[in-house]
């Protein structure tokens, strides 16, 4: 393995573990859009200067209040955690 498959290892990992399981795939880039909207409309978010996460104010209550207030993301990123934990295709 030459220094440019040292660099793309981690490419080729997720290449051939997406090739191999597609549906599982499809649930991991779910869940993790429906967990980033949910944090995103808690508050939460990145600093690029500093590369940091914000999230001053956010507590577990306004997490809460999200999800009951926009329960589909939350439906959304569960069945993604399912799919991804689950299939076995």
């Amino acid at each position: 393995m030459g220094l440019r498959g040292v660099f793309l290892w981690p490419v080729y990992r997720l290449s051939g573990w997406v090739d191999e399981y597609p549906l599982s795939a499809v649930g991991a880039l779910l869940f993790v859009s429906a967990l980033v909207v949910l944090l995103v409309s808690v508050g939460v978010s990145v600093d690029l200067g500093a590369q940091t996460l914000v999230y001053d104010g956010v507590t577990p209550d306004a997490v809460a209040e999200a999800v009951l207030a926009q329960p589909a993301y939350a439906i959304a990123a569960v069945f993604g955690l399912v799919m991804v934990l689950f299939y076995d295709g």
